[in-house]
């Protein structure tokens, strides 16, 4: 019996240190799959860079978005880039009734823009983005 005993707190030892472990997260990925909402703001994006609507023209230059190429439209996948959005988006981006985001949809808009989205952030029926620039300062807030 003492050696179901003591095989117990050495499997209870190893779990602790499992938890413990530096490198094992539990955390979701900073940048969600194309599947989880990304997919549809990256279409959004590359229409508002490729339309010729005037109000949609108009609400992309108001945001600060500049008209580049539509192959520069595109999803960012580098976990360091999406951390680094992830701070930026709760840092620059917070309402109180929302908790922090652990991840963020975010597209490369050109070789000067990020625009980061969180699409469980929705308040009143909005979607807030935060436009930003290729240092992460914010440029403008984006709601659609």
């Amino acid at each position: 019996m003492p050696n179901l005993v003591a095989l117990g707190l050495s499997l209870a030892g190893l779990v602790s240190i499992a938890q413990l472990s530096p490198g094992v997260s539990t955390d979701p990925p900073p940048c969600p799959s194309v599947s989880g909402g990304a997919g549809k703001m990256l279409e959004m994006y590359q229409f508002a860079d490729t339309t010729t609507d005037v109000g949609m023209k108009i609400w992309r230059q108001s945001i600060g978005l500049p008209v580049v190429a539509v192959s520069q439209v595109v999803l960012v996948s580098d976990t360091t880039v999406c951390r680094r959005a992830v701070t930026a988006y709760n840092t620059r981006l917070t309402v109180d009734s929302l908790p922090q985001s652990v991840a963020v949809n975010l597209v490369r808009y050109g070789a000067t823009r990020y625009v980061i989205g969180d699409p469980s952030h929705v308040v009143r029926g909005w979607r807030h983005e935060l436009v930003v620039d290729s240092a992460f300062s914010r440029i403008a807030v984006a709601a659609r």
